[in-house]
């Protein structure tokens, strides 16, 4: 229970199915969290706290700075998801007996026949498939999804009828660890120097504030202007130097992509031609994933594909089902 609506619904719904259910919040920055404490006592059932400051620095934080200290743009959810808070969510609830552990995700998972094993499905509201790719066919195997088919309005109306306090609070951010304002200071102190803005041709255009502060395909907060709008195009850590482009110039048929796993299927041995999803924002695209090693392929796009981003991850599916995928590489992207 993270004390947001969504995981607060999720209770009355398992309740109402007839489950013996307690509610756990995991704690990442050593503050409380009143807001599950008061959802579970709606409902009546024990709340407890699952201490994850140190597995949250290590796999989250550390990771986090470290991406974009090398220029990419981390995905910190994927990473939470897969290292912190399902790992220690399902520990937990083996520890005390318990059968299963609920999410307010908005995904889907199940015992598929063609696949032969649990699969991680996307849904038609609030898809939130793409952020829990990473989830091993074991460890679906014990995950519900009480969500899947609900829209976030029918969510919020049953917290509403439930008196649920949280009924309307916002939902939280990508970076949920940063409060307003937080993440420009702590960009700051990731070693950010000034540096050049130039164009493709290596022409000097503008001073950059520091690497960090820019993502490709950016516009905003670039304080330059040009004949038609400019855009972020690479970062080079070796020169410090960040490369602005037109539009057009943001596209690329092909890109390559570390930690590929597959949770659907073993590692194919051909190509293979699934749709991918190269951000949470982004629709998916057909294309054709060739694997190099048994942890590395070149994915390729029926139809050019625009800012693709190191550190973003590629997710592989096969209609409904996620099959797997990687992280995007700053190599021949």
């Amino acid at each position: 229970m993270s004390g947001g609506v969504d995981s607060s619904v999720c209770v009355k719904l398992l309740l109402d199915k007839g489950y013996d259910v307690t509610g756990a919040t995991l704690d990442f920055l050593g503050k409380e969290n009143g807001d599950a404490k008061a959802a579970a006592d709606v409902f009546g059932i024990p709340h407890i706290v699952i201490d994850a400051k140190e597995e949250f620095k290590t796999e989250v934080l550390d990771y986090f700075s470290e991406s974009i200290a090398v220029c990419e743009t981390p995905n910190a959810c994927v990473e939470c998801n897969k290292k912190v808070k399902f790992k220690l969510l399902l520990d937990c609830a083996a520890r005390h007996g318990f059968d299963a552990v609920a999410t307010g995700h908005y995904a889907k998972s199940g015992f598929e026949e063609k696949y032969g094993r649990y699969v991680l499905k996307r849904v038609k509201y609030k898809d939130q498939s793409y952020f829990l790719y990473r989830l091993t066919s074991q460890q679906l195997s014990k995950i519900i999804f009480p969500l899947a088919d609900l829209n976030k309005e029918h969510v919020r109306e049953t917290a509403r009828e439930a008196g649920i306090k949280v009924y309307n609070k916002p939902d939280s951010q990508d970076l949920c660890f940063f409060e307003k304002g937080e993440y420009d200071i702590f960009l700051e102190q990731l070693n950010s120097k000034h540096g050049n803005f130039i164009d493709i041709d290596g022409n000097v255009i503008g001073i950059h504030k520091g690497l960090p502060f820019y993502t490709v395909g950016q516009r905003k907060g670039l304080g330059i202007s040009g004949r038609e709008p400019l855009y972020v195009k690479s970062r080079n850590l070796g020169d410090n130097t960040v490369t602005l482009a037109a539009d057009s110039e943001l596209y690329t048929s092909h890109l390559h992509v570390r930690d590929v796993i597959f949770t659907a299927i073993p590692v194919p041995e051909h190509p293979l031609s699934v749709s991918i999803k190269i951000r949470h924002s982004k629709s998916e695209i057909p294309g054709t994933v060739h694997m190099l090693t048994d942890n590395t392929a070149r994915v390729e796009f029926l139809n050019p594909v625009r800012a693709s981003t190191p550190g973003q991850s590629a997710v592989f599916y096969d209609g409904d089902v996620v099959i797997g995928g990687g992280i995007i590489s700053a190599d021949a992207v």
